[in-house]
Parts: structure tokens; C-alpha cells; sequence
């Protein structure tokens, strides 16, 4: 089977679609990276590292999980959690729900949310 992944992101009731999404999964160093850019420059990233297991981040760091576009410069996550819910090698699995806060043109805090896997 080739390596794939499924990514799927939502910015409160927008979804979001990307048109480049670079993931490495390495079960050696137990670190998950994924960097994706959309059509009108929102990017994503997620990288979470000593993953030995399922676990959850509650909240994760704005280091760990981080969106920006729509008109949104995050600098905190304010609540909500990222959750690993499958490591077996070839594949890593996992979703998040969280509360991110700018204050790029004023204070604004928003809802994302979604899913992922990823197989090597």
C-alpha cells in the first residue's frame, strides 16, 4: 500500500481544503509531523512528539496544533484537546476540538476541530 493521508479540518462551520499536506509518521522517534496549505494560503500544522501510545493533550500547545488564515493570527490555544487514538505502525490516527485565540485585528477566538491518519 502507498503512504497517504487523510486530513480533515474545520474552522467553526467551514471546512477547510487543502492543497498540499506533507505528514511524516516516524515510529523510530515516535514524532508525528503534518504541514498542509490550502488554496487561499490557510496553513496547518500539528506536530506531537514521544508518542508511544494513544493519548490526549489537554490543551495542547500552540507548538503542538496550530491554524492560521480566514483572517486569523492565533497566539494561544484556550482550551479543548488532541487526541492520538491508534499507533500501529504503519499508521497513526487522531482528532482534535480546540479553542484558539488571536489578536490580530482585535480579540478573537475560534473553534477548530477535526481529524487525521496517516499511513506510512
Amino acid at each position: 500500500m502507498k503512504p497517504y493521508t487523510i486530513l480533515s479540518v474545520r474552522v467553526g462551520d467551514i471546512e477547510i481544503f487543502f492543497e498540499s499536506t506533507d505528514a511524516t509518521w516516524d515510529a523510530t522517534s515516535h514524532t508525528l509531523s503534518i504541514q498542509a496549505n490550502s488554496y487561499y494560503n490557510e496553513v496547518f500544522r500539528l506536530t506531537i512528539t514521544n508518542i508511544t501510545g494513544p493519548i490526549t493533550l489537554s490543551p495542547p500547545s500552540i507548538s503542538q496544533i496550530y491554524f492560521e488564515g480566514l483572517d486569523f493570527v492565533p497566539h494561544i490555544v484556550r482550551a479543548g484537546e488532541l487526541r492520538i487514538t491508534n499507533v500501529s505502525y504503519p499508521e497513526i490516527n487522531g482528532t482534535f476540538s480546540i479553542s484558539m485565540e488571536d489578536n490580530f485585528n482585535g480579540v478573537d477566538v475560534k473553534q477548530i476541530s477535526g481529524g487525521f491518519t496517516l499511513h506510512n
